[in-house]
Order: structure tokens, then sequence, then C-alpha cells
């Protein structure tokens, strides 16, 4: 399965003896309880947007994967796009979508997903 090819999962897993499914649980719920009820989701949204894209492009620039760097770079650029709209219309953009930022990690998502290789 996907969770027993983590190293991150398998690693905090030997740290705290907790298994790596109620680990997953416990994120997902976190995540989804964060974005739809508006409690930290900004926070929340921003740190997965960045973060995950960051550590596959430091993996791709290792073993020197140009395409993917390429890829992960063009992911960067629509993201920053993507922040400096929300700045200038943040409050439009809730009055007439308020579930934004849950759309916004689907976007994410599916961009960094490499099994629907979206940011392709």
């Amino acid at each position: 399965s996907y969770l027993t090819q983590s190293k991150t999962l398998t690693l905090v897993e030997q740290r705290t003896s907790v298994s790596k499914v109620y680990i997953a649980i416990a994120g997902t719920l976190f995540v989804a309880f964060s974005v739809l009820f508006n409690v930290l989701h900004v926070f929340t949204t921003n740190v997965i947007a960045v973060t995950v894209p960051a550590v596959r492009l430091l993996e791709a620039a290792q073993s020197g994967d140009i395409e993917t760097l390429k890829v992960y770079g063009f992911y960067f650029v629509l993201l920053a796009v993507i922040d400096v709209t929300e700045d200038l219309f943040y409050n439009y953009i809730l009055y007439y979508n308020p579930y934004w930022w849950a759309q916004k990690l689907i976007l994410v998502a599916w961009l960094i997903w490499p099994q629907y290789l979206g940011a392709k």
C-alpha cells in the first residue's frame, strides 16, 4: 500500500509507536476539519501547497531529473499567481466561494500526486 512506501510515516511510526494508519487518518481529519470549517485554513493549505512540492523538487534536483524540475518550477509559478490573486481578492473570493480553500487544496493535490500527472 501507499503508506508502507512513505519514509516519513515509517520514521514517525518508529519514533512514536503509533500505527501509520492512525497517523494518516489523524492528518486527513485535521486537514479536512481545518479547511472545511475555516480554522487555520490559510495556514494548512499553504503549508501543504508549498512543503510537499518543495520536497519533491529537492528529490528531483538530487537525482538530476530535469523534466521534473521544470514541472515543479511551473507549479511554483502557478502557485505564486494563485496566492497573489488570493491576496488581492480575499474577501471577494470568500464571499462568492466560501469553499475556496477546499477547492485550492484539491487542485494542489491533483497537481502534486504523481499518479494523476496533473502538473505534467
